[in-house]
């Protein structure tokens, strides 16, 4: 079975390949019935669109928020900027929350109106 960083690395990974079934195949029950597969994409595309192409991933960092729950974040890094994809991880594998933020300290590269949130996640 993966860590909860390496689900988390895979998640964005697809993202980037424009994989969203399969990273909504990962969705516990409450996030699915939050976000489906055309709003992630949506989100993604809208956060992509302002800071470019996926260039790089940081290391994922991670917090216990419970012991069958862990937050994992990792750092993308695009072609004008950089956001965080943050994520909450259960001990199945399954994702309880997801939305991408801004780098800790900074803006994002571009952080239209209207930009869609990804629901199923509290701030961090």
């Amino acid at each position: 079975m993966q860590t909860a960083e390496e689900t988390a690395v895979l998640v964005v990974a697809w993202a980037r390949d424009g994989r969203f079934r399969e990273i909504a195949a990962l969705f516990a029950p409450p996030l699915r019935a939050a976000l489906t597969a055309e709003t992630l994409q949506a989100a993604w595309l809208a956060e992509t669109a302002g800071s470019g192409p996926v260039m790089d991933l940081g290391e994922p960092s991670s917090e216990s928020l419970r012991p069958d729950l862990i937050r994992v974040s990792v750092p993308v890094v695009c072609e004008r900027g950089q956001f965080i994809a943050v994520m909450s991880v259960d001990s199945a594998g399954l994702l309880n929350g997801l939305r991408l933020a801004p780098p800790a300290g900074g803006q994002a590269a571009a952080d239209p109106p209207g930009r869609p949130r990804l629901p199923g996640h509290r701030r961090a």
